[in-house]
């Protein structure tokens, strides 16, 4: 047995261990160089509102959909993200969001309250299209605000998306019997859902950042 085995053993081993802390001290430097790159190109970028940041977790998808000029801010260049949708701007939105954008000189004037109003193109091409009606005093009512089944279901409806007839949720609070429980099943298996846990809240009014972030999720899912 040659004594010199083992230093040289030893050596072998001692260059094998220096070799592998060199490769981890690269792969460290990557993901950190990867990261602070990442990092980088989101402080670089500028969001179109001011009251929406790049980091926020519905930025993607107010961004693709303002890109796309589905959804537009407001005058003083905010968009106002937590303010609750109305049923005016649901419409503009779903409209825009299929790619159609109707003819004002061809749809207006189809409720008592919606005439020539930015927003009557948009209500008058839905109610031509069969997915809206008024209410029993003929009225559209385009500035009431809109709870979170109902922009689900029309989500789902002007998509032509059909609905599923299995029951996997979980959410105490609707029911197989809820006449919205198909739409809110339909949207958690094609993952529109940003809700967790076991309370949906059905009645809550949608807000403009999440509607956003439920049409985005279907346009790329489609």
């Amino acid at each position: 047995i040659e004594i010199l085995s083992s230093s040289t053993n030893l050596a072998g081993l001692g260059e094998v261990v220096s070799s592998f802390e060199l490769y981890m001290d690269e792969e460290l430097i990557f993901e950190s160089t990867r990261m602070l790159t990442a990092t980088s190109l989101l402080e670089d970028e500028e969001s179109p509102f001011t009251d929406v940041e790049v980091t926020d977790k519905n930025y993607d998808a107010i961004k693709f959909l303002y890109d796309y000029a589905i959804v537009a801010g407001y005058d003083d260049g905010t968009f106002r993200p937590d303010n609750t949708i109305n049923r005016a701007e649901l419409i503009k939105v779903l409209v825009e969001g299929i790619g159609v954008s109707p003819d004002a000189n061809n749809f207006n004037s189809c409720f008592p309250d919606v005439t020539h109003e930015w927003f009557a193109k948009y209500v008058c091409y839905a109610k031509d299209e069969g997915w809206i009606s008024g209410y029993p005093d003929g009225n559209f009512r385009p500035g009431d605000p809109v709870n979170k089944v109902e922009a689900l279901g029309m989500l789902l409806h002007c998509e032509e998306i059909e609905r599923s007839d299995q029951w996997t949720i979980e959410f105490s609070d609707v029911r197989p019997e809820d006449w919205f429980a198909p739409s809110v099943q339909t949207a958690s298996e094609l993952g529109l859902l940003e809700e967790t846990g076991l309370i949906f809240y059905p009645a809550a009014d949608r807000d403009r950042k999440a509607m956003d972030a439920n049409l985005y999720r279907l346009i790329t899912y489609l």
